[in-house]
């Protein structure tokens, strides 16, 4: 477990595919999401709420949804490789238990 000062982004790697608008569904293009990430990020995320370019949402980019998972925390659990497949929704809730919080699952492909 790795824990930071300030909120940062976990990225899937080489697994993105797109990002898309939490409340109407449409693809958010790569540039308007780049331009909010450099506009967002002062040392560490804050995650201001923006409005999205497709139907005038309000959402910040941790809510936004990402193809494959990505997200943003102030921690980090990692397991490289641990050739077990896909993390089993009970286990997720166990951690999440043992942890107090909810968890965001992200497979990072390298």
């Amino acid at each position: 477990m790795q824990v930071y000062e300030s909120v940062q982004f976990f990225d899937c790697g080489g697994n993105f595919e797109r990002v898309v608008c939490p409340a109407c569904g449409s693809e958010i293009q790569n540039q308007w999401w780049q331009d909010r990430m450099k506009e967002d990020f002062a040392g560490g995320f804050k995650l201001a709420s923006y409005v999205t370019p497709c139907c005038d949402a309000q959402c910040t980019l941790h809510e936004v949804v990402y193809e494959w998972p990505q997200g943003f925390g102030r921690f980090v659990l990692e397991a490289m490789n641990p050739n077990m497949g896909k993390l089993e929704g009970s286990d997720q809730q166990d951690l999440e238990k043992i942890l107090g919080t909810k968890l965001r699952v992200i497979y990072q492909h390298i």
